[in-house]
Order: structure tokens, then C-alpha cells, then sequence
């Protein structure tokens, strides 16, 4: 994903509320700056952990074999 739009951001939203009411984990790999600035502007970060976004799916995997 190069680019995020409101509706796509709205989209996000709802899944990460819908994982939180589902006490599921979610976590996140691989957003390009861009995508990451619109996070950072939109005050996406209250809702959802910045610690759960990984830079890479490599990063994230391992994440998750340490048992996260």
C-alpha cells in the first residue's frame, strides 16, 4: 500500500476496533512514510499501538515467534 485515502483509513479504524472488542491481536507490516504520516496526523496512534506496526512482515514474524 503506497497511498491511504479517508475511506481506507476509516476501514482501519473499524479493524482495529473490531480486534480490540475482540481481545485479537492485530499488528501491522510494511506501510511505506507516506502511509505511516497520514497515522501520525490523523492521530491514529490513540487507537491503535505504534508498537504493533513493524517496518517489514520479516520484523513482525519475528515478533510474534518470541511469543508477542
Amino acid at each position: 500500500m503506497v497511498f491511504i485515502d479517508s475511506m481506507g483509513f476509516e476501514a482501519l479504524l473499524e479493524v482495529t476496533k473490531t480486534a480490540k472488542k475482540h481481545n485479537t491481536k492485530l499488528i501491522f507490516a510494511a506501510f511505506p512514510s507516506s502511509v505511516l504520516s497520514v497515522f501520525e496526523n490523523a492521530d491514529f496512534y490513540k487507537d491503535f499501538p505504534q508498537e504493533n506496526i513493524f517496518p517489514s512482515v520479516h520484523h513482525a514474524v519475528q515478533y510474534l515467534k518470541d511469543g508477542n
